[in-house]
């Protein structure tokens, strides 16, 4: 059965310790024999051995199985051979001595540990316990050879009917998980397909303070819901409900997809900021309208705003001053009207600048007056004979030679917004060449020919 990694990592074994320390000394004094004799009846070094190596197989199986080979035999070498290499050195000495010369190959094969495949003659030749050693090598090659069906096998060999009829179908479904015939242990998780938050006061509230602290814990909640589902908020949709039973509601629309809860909460505190209300708040509501994260690529010759939300919020500081229809970036209005314009939202991104072409000289050039200068004009048979204009002085004298008119109209069918012009060239006897106009409310000096 599988052991967390956390458990193996942490947890020491105190009673293994123990058992394998009875193990050691249990070879030890059957060692001893010949020193103390009443115990070459009584103690079996046998037993003591076998229970050394089945201490040593579990504590192999619940420590190593997430480590590599190679790691495994390299701690297993460091660990053994160094001590054995110097107990070799002194028995191989001590044989000189004593016995004489061990042979080569027992020296070679003992060297690395191979003694126990050679023949019986080298196995107890420098010293009668150096088997141990090559066993234990034996071993652990054994062990990285299985150690991949360590952790399934106990569980294997108990019946998938037997963890049924204890656990129900849950038992089922982790003998599958565990023995691996699941191919697709992970469970889908729905996202939530909405991002909604309310609270019912207890008791009403009539500071900023505490509706802050609420709705920041609101934002910081489904902010964190809204980036876990792969998504950036669009638009978020603030709900007030007062004790007169009147709401407030209020929809914010950001610049662009954001995920940052700090950004969000910058929106509804500027909002609260200036909110009045005749009564006091006893629920408080936000949601939040996802959208996919915009991602894009700045180009070399486009200039993108730092924080598109603080330029935003700095706009609508501004806003609140003037008034929202006086801010804004001038754009053409669909219509032929002269000098139409309507105010729209500043884009994030400012396109590269591409001067419009010049067109071709044709007859002397216009220059307009803005905003266009108010005139006095006199009319012979609807046509322009004399001009006075207060503001420029030398507009003024008797018109010796015009051309048009040329008139322009448009949006007729709305009351409010039909216009219609008349246009006039005209020239004055002190010289100057000058573009009339007449609208609804009178006549206009336009420009003058340069």
């Amino acid at each position: 059965m599988r052991i967390p990694l956390q458990f193996r990592a942490q947890t020491r074994l105190q009673a293994i310790d123990e058992l394998k320390g009875i193990a050691i000394i249990i070879v030890i004094l059957s060692h001893a024999r010949s020193v103390l004799p009443a115990l070459a009846e009584t103690l079996r070094g046998e037993v003591g051995v076998d229970i050394f190596l089945a201490l040593s197989g579990f504590l192999l199986a619940f420590s190593s199985t997430n480590e590599s080979a190679g790691a495994f035999l390299r701690k297993k070498a460091w660990r053994i051979l160094p001590a054995y290499w110097i107990a070799l050195i002194f028995f191989v000495t001590v044989k000189a001595l004593t016995l004489g010369a061990a042979h080569i190959e027992s020296i070679g094969l003992h060297l690395f540990a191979l003694q126990l495949f050679a023949s019986p003659e080298y196995i107890y030749d420098i010293n009668r316990s150096f088997w141990f050693v090559s066993f234990i090598a034996l071993a652990y090659l054994i062990f990285l050879a299985v150690r991949k069906h360590v952790e399934r096998t106990g569980l294997m060999l108990i019946a998938c009917g037997a963890l049924t009829q204890r656990l129900g179908e849950r038992g089922a479904l982790l003998w599958a998980l565990a023995t691996g015939r699941d191919r697709r242990p992970l469970d889908t998780a729905t996202p939530p397909s909405r991002y909604f938050a309310s609270y019912e006061l207890e008791h009403a509230v009539e500071t900023l303070e505490p509706l802050l602290f609420l709705l920041r814990r609101f934002v910081d909640r489904l902010a964190a819901e809204v980036t876990a589902a792969g998504l950036a908020t669009a638009s978020l949709r603030l709900g007030l409900r007062f004790e007169d039973e009147t709401t407030h509601e209020r929809d914010f629309r950001l610049p662009q997809p954001d995920s940052r809860p700090d950004a969000l909460f910058c929106v509804l505190e500027q909002h609260l900021a200036t909110l009045h209300t005749a009564a006091s708040v006893n629920r408080l509501e936000l949601e939040l309208f996802p959208a996919a994260a915009s991602v894009r690529q700045d180009g070399l010759f486009e200039a993108s705003l730092r924080d598109p939300h603080q330029f935003y919020d700095t706009l609508a500081r501004v806003a609140a001053l003037l008034g929202p229809e006086r801010i804004g970036t001038p754009c053409n209005a669909n219509t032929h009207r002269p000098d139409a314009v309507t105010l729209g939202p500043p884009p994030a991104v400012i396109p590269e600048y591409h001067p419009a072409p010049n067109p071709p000289a044709f007859g002397p050039l216009l220059r307009r007056f803005r905003p266009p200068h108010s005139a006095l004009v006199e009319c012979a048979e609807e046509t322009p004979v004399a001009l006075v204009c207060p503001s420029v002085q030398q507009a003024q004298g008797r018109i010796v030679q015009t051309r048009g008119p040329w008139r322009r109209s448009g949006e007729w069918w709305e009351t409010d917004a039909a216009w219609a012009h008349e246009e006039w060239d005209v020239e004055l006897d002190r010289g100057g060449l000058y573009r009339l106009t007449r609208t609804r409310d009178g006549w206009w000096l336009e420009g003058i020919y340069d």
